[in-house]
């Protein structure tokens, strides 16, 4: 019978699990990567999945557990955290001078792309846009007479915030449109 899920996981200590389902819920294929590099992040794609290890490489992995593609941060630079939706893709990125960045990239084939000319201190929460046109990410930040939780908005092309929204205990945030 055809695949039903495709079950993604990072397992404890950071080992990572691919599996592949039928609708009775029987594997009909399983991956398994060892815990090192430890993998950190995973979001879920088309053709499998995209993850971060903390050898601060983003790979692509295939549903049946092949490696397709792999990008490296660049001397000085370490990756936060990433974001995908559909074909467009993003990630955090700290400098030398701890300054975070949003750098988007091609999630298929995975190809680093521009950085977004933004506010330095991006936090390393984000999300993208099904057309790669804005992010969202939650910053920490002086609200009224405490600290808090805010989730900025911006236009990956010009580095604009286009909104601010504050939240208080926000652990993730997503786009599931242009608004």
């Amino acid at each position: 019978s055809p695949p039903a899920a495709s079950i993604s996981a990072i397992k404890k200590p950071c080992g990572l699990l691919l599996q592949v389902v039928d609708r009775d819920g029987l594997t009909q294929s399983r991956a398994t990567f060892g815990i090192e590099p430890a993998y950190q992040q995973i979001v879920a794609t088309e053709r499998g999945v995209i993850a971060l290890r903390a050898d601060q490489r983003i790979v692509a992995i295939a549903a049946d557990g092949r490696m397709t593609a792999q990008l490296s941060a660049e001397p000085g630079q370490r990756v936060l955290g990433i974001a995908v939706t559909g074909a467009h893709a993003a990630a955090v990125i700290e400098d030398a001078q701890s300054h975070r960045r949003a750098r988007v990239f091609a999630a298929d084939p995975l190809a680093w792309g521009k950085v977004v000319p933004a506010n330095d201190e991006i936090g390393a929460r984000i999300a993208v846009s099904p057309s790669g046109a804005r992010l969202a990410t939650i910053q920490t930040e002086p609200l009224n007479t405490r600290t808090g939780e805010a989730v900025h908005v911006i236009d990956t092309a010009t580095g604009a915030e286009l909104a601010v929204a504050p939240t208080d205990g926000a652990s993730a945030v997503g786009m599931p449109d242009e608004d």
